[in-house]
């Protein structure tokens, strides 16, 4: 199958208008060890700033001011942490559900346009301004990917989505989702449709992409490839030494003309 290059966007959803973003930071991430014990996984620290931290820098870059973080777990140190640059929403039953129930209970207060992410992505501020580029109804993926267990695989018909999901075929498989999703007003109330009926089914665990796979078949969602930008999505230890060790410094050195806004790391409260 082709693959689509990183500048093909197809026309007709491009804007300009500067879109809301929802963080989903309601999970401990218990699989990067004893580290969250103490912390939440989205305040693991990468080149002495929390991740979330790094993706509110990048918002603030991107002239993103519109921000809302749904929190569960140790939901005082993330407010904390964050302060006034997002509002918050509250995700009680972080400890059984999973990114899906975090964007249903954050539904109304998502606005039409609207960027969901997933806390635990370290990315260059690049990725968001391509995102933001590209249009409404776009999705970041990584082309080659990865064909672990734990990848959110996607497939593709040009650059359109087929589908997504962990359980897609190998042989199918043309990238692995970023975690970063762009959508419009008629995508967002069909996601959230969709999300509320998973809910209903009892299927608390799912993930965002659970929504957007079921979605995908009567709507344009078009994939923008960074697979030429540094990033890495953290769930386990090595992740974390990946993204101290390697990808955080290919940030730091690359040279693009993309504006990262710096602030001091706060530590938490006792």
């Amino acid at each position: 199958m082709s693959l689509l290059e990183t500048n093909m966007v197809p026309p007709g959803l491009v804007t300009s208008t500067i879109p809301s973003v929802v963080i989903l930071a309601a999970g401990r991430g218990s699989r990067i060890g004893a580290l969250t014990d103490s912390v939440p996984k989205c305040l693991a620290a990468v080149g002495g700033r929390s991740l979330i931290e790094h993706q509110l820098d990048a918002m603030a870059g991107a002239g993103i001011d519109d921000v809302t973080v749904v929190t569960g777990y140790r939901a005082r140190d993330v407010r904390w942490v964050v302060g006034r640059r997002a509002r918050f929403v509250h995700n009680p039953d972080w400890s059984r559900t999973n990114s899906l129930y975090s964007l249903w209970l954050a539904g109304d207060r998502i606005r039409d346009d609207v960027i969901v992410l997933n806390c635990d992505v370290l990315f260059h501020p690049a990725a968001l301004t391509r995102l933001i580029e590209a249009g409404t109804n776009r999705f970041l993926i990584d082309r080659p990917g990865g064909l672990g267990d734990e990848e959110m695989h996607v497939t593709l018909h040009g650059s359109r989505l087929v589908s997504m999901g962990k359980q897609i075929p190998l042989d199918l498989v043309d990238g692995k989702s970023v975690g970063m999703v762009r959508i419009s007003h008629d995508t967002l109330a069909a996601v959230l449709a969709a999300a509320a009926d998973l809910v209903a089914e009892g299927d608390l665990n799912a993930w965002m992409a659970s929504a957007i796979d079921r979605v995908a078949a009567g709507y344009d969602l078009h994939a923008v490839d960074i697979s030429d930008l540094p990033w890495v999505e953290i769930d386990f230890p090595a992740d974390l030494d990946r993204a101290i060790n390697q990808v955080w410094p290919a940030i730091t050195g690359f040279t693009g003309p993309v504006k990262v806004v710096a602030a001091p790391i706060r530590e938490l409260a006792a």
